[in-house]
């Protein structure tokens, strides 16, 4: 379990870049979910 969470802006930029295609959110998220990681520690 991590204490990470995304933002309403976040979400909403991620589906906007995404182009709500559902392949490309799960890619984006994880590499904003990854970003978060490696800025914890």
């Amino acid at each position: 379990m991590t204490n990470v969470s995304f933002t309403r802006e976040e979400i909403n930029q991620l589906v906007q870049e995404s182009g709500g295609h559902p392949q490309r959110l799960m890619q984006l998220c994880h590499q904003t979910y990854a970003q978060y990681l490696e800025d914890l520690q």
